[in-house]
């Protein structure tokens, strides 16, 4: 009676040894899997932060070009200001 009970304990410990050793293999694959996940997030963010550079640099681009033509258009004003005053005092 004796062998049966230690031979049916042999089973169930080599049976959990064995769902042990295909847990560690999914663990190892599913790990592999995060790391090429990772990998392919970090080229991702460095093709996003080349993107996000960029539209900086235009945004820079077009608020200086945005300033230059107010400059221009302020320039402007001020003449038409002065020729406004012009034609009233040579009315006067």
């Amino acid at each position: 009676m004796t062998t049966y009970f230690l031979i049916g304990v042999v089973v169930v410990l080599a049976g959990v040894a064995a769902l042990q050793l295909f847990y560690m293999g999914y663990l190892e694959r599913l790990g592999k899997q995060h790391r090429r996940r990772i990998t392919e997030l970090e080229k991702h963010c460095a093709h996003l932060s080349r993107r996000l550079n960029d539209a900086e640099d235009n945004l820079a681009h077009q608020a200086e070009i945005i300033q230059a033509l107010e400059y221009y258009e302020e320039d402007e004003v001020i003449v038409e200001e002065e020729e406004v005053w012009a034609d009233v005092i040579e009315d006067a």
